[in-house]
Formats: C-alpha cells, sequence, structure tokens
C-alpha cells in the first residue's frame, strides 16, 4: 500500500473520498512520489487521475491482521521485561481502537509496572467500563487497591460483583482470592472450588487454588493447578516461575490420598 492511502486511512477519511482525492492530488502535486523509492504518476506516465482513483480502491489495513500485529508485539515487549516500549504499543493500539478492554488492561499492566499507579488504575476502569466482565482487569484492579491501602473497598467491590453475578466463575474466584490473601484458606479453597465447579478452565481460580494447596504443603497438586491454568492463559510469568521452582524442588504427580 502507498503511504498517501495509510495516511488517508489514518486520517479516518475513508467515507469522504473527496477529501482523500484532495489529500492525494496535493501531496502529488508537491512530491511527485506516492512513496520513498517510488516514481510518481508524472514520472511513470500515469495520469494523476488514474492514479488516484487506483490509490483510493486499494484496501486499507485489516483491523483483525492490526491487532494481531499489536498484540504480538507488545506481548514480545512483555516478555522481555521492556514495560516502557511495551506501553507504547498498548497506547498505539488504544489510539488504534479505544474500544478494545484489552488494550487499556495491558496499557494497565505497564503503568503498574513503571510506578504509575494512578494512571494503572485509570486504565483498568476503562477497561471495566468498556465490558464489565472483564476479569483480569477487576483482578488487576482488585489487587491494586488491595495493596494500596484499599483492601476494604476491593473487598466491597467484589462483593457487589458476586450478587450481581452469582454464576460468574471469575466473581468466585476473585472472591476466593480475597480470602486467600486475608489467610482463610478453608473459604479461600471452596470460593475457588465453586469456581471451577461453574467453569473448569477459570485461569485465575487455578492458579489460586494452586497456592491454596501450597499454603496446605501439597506442592503436587499446586503444580498440577499451575500448569492447568498456564494452559488456559501462558502470558503468566509469575506462574511460570512457580513450575519451575517446584520442578526444581523434585515434586512430581499427585499421590493417591
Amino acid at each position: 500500500m502507498s503511504i498517501l492511502t495509510y495516511w488517508a486511512f489514518q486520517m479516518g477519511c475513508r467515507g469522504s473520498k473527496l477529501l482523500v482525492l484532495a489529500l492525494l492530488v496535493h501531496l502529488l502535486s508537491v512530491t511527485g512520489c506516492t512513496s520513498p523509492g517510488q516514481p510518481g504518476p508524472l514520472a511513470t506516465g500515469e495520469s494523476t487521475a488514474k492514479f488516484v482513483s487506483r490509490v483510493l480502491q486499494e484496501k486499507p489495513p485489516d483491523a483483525n491482521e492490526q491487532t494481531q500485529e499489536f498484540a504480538k508485539d507488545g506481548q514480545k515487549l512483555v516478555q522481555e521485561g521492556k514495560w516502557r516500549e511495551a506501553l507504547e504499543t498498548y497506547n498505539a493500539a488504544i489510539k488504534s481502537d479505544s474500544a478494545n478492554p484489552e488494550w487499556w488492561y495491558q496499557a494497565g499492566r505497564c503503568q503498574e509496572k513503571l510506578g504509575r499507579l494512578d494512571l494503572a488504575e485509570q486504565s483498568y476502569r476503562t477497561a471495566l467500563n468498556l465490558r464489565a466482565d472483564h476479569a483480569p482487569s477487576r483482578h488487576n484492579l482488585v489487587m491494586l487497591m488491595s495493596n494500596s491501602g484499599h483492601r476494604e473497598e476491593a473487598t466491597k467491590m467484589v462483593e457487589g460483583w458476586l450478587v450481581s453475578n452469582p454464576r460468574s466463575s471469575a466473581a468466585f474466584a476473585e472472591d476466593g482470592w480475597i480470602y486467600l490473601q486475608n489467610g482463610d484458606l478453608p473459604r479461600a479453597q471452596a470460593r475457588l472450588q465453586q469456581a471451577l465447579a461453574i467453569d473448569p478452565n477459570e485461569p485465575l481460580a487455578l492458579a489460586q487454588l494452586g497456592e491454596v494447596y501450597e499454603k496446605m504443603n501439597r506442592p503436587d497438586r499446586a503444580l498440577v493447578l499451575y500448569e492447568r491454568a498456564l494452559v488456559v492463559r501462558p502470558d503468566q510469568p509469575p506462574l511460570k516461575e512457580k513450575v519451575e521452582r517446584l520442578k526444581k524442588l523434585g515434586v512430581g504427580i499427585p499421590k493417591p490420598d
């Protein structure tokens, strides 16, 4: 695709061909070329009118492909610990599609890692305003509030979520996380098992129930749950570290009770 088409698309001109046409004709008259290293219509003998007509028929960047590129680039940077660069990628994704809660969630993660806690909270809340059931954003928001001295407010938020969504595995998992943070292992275990009864692949419930079993001196069960959680959601570096740690300790298949 020519650079001029891309500019026109980025400017949101797809619905106004006259404006696109004016932009193209103006730039052509100034530069005489379409993109670096490519001759313009005057050099090739192609008339400006034909060139503009051809360019307007070219397809703009595919939205799905663009989304996949942002996700791929951002994930790679996160895995490398390049949080600032990852944030730039997700900010670009937000400019491309500000209604996608995943971009706000990922931006919040980066902001939190960079110590920009107020911005991170805003990003998580924006994600939840766009999609109230975006569980990763809610979990990170609850953790952020709990760690910044607002655990009571976070607990009330989770309780309200559970009341309004009594069949939500994510809500049960979040409530289990709260009990785990308070050191109440029996209630945490019960809540997390309730979550898995609704959805056996609930990633937070799998990971947190694994932690409960670790605290109950059952690392074998914990390892199984951690590995299941990673199958469901591979992008969890702390969980991968737990798996590696347990394997180095020689933890294996759970023994029969």
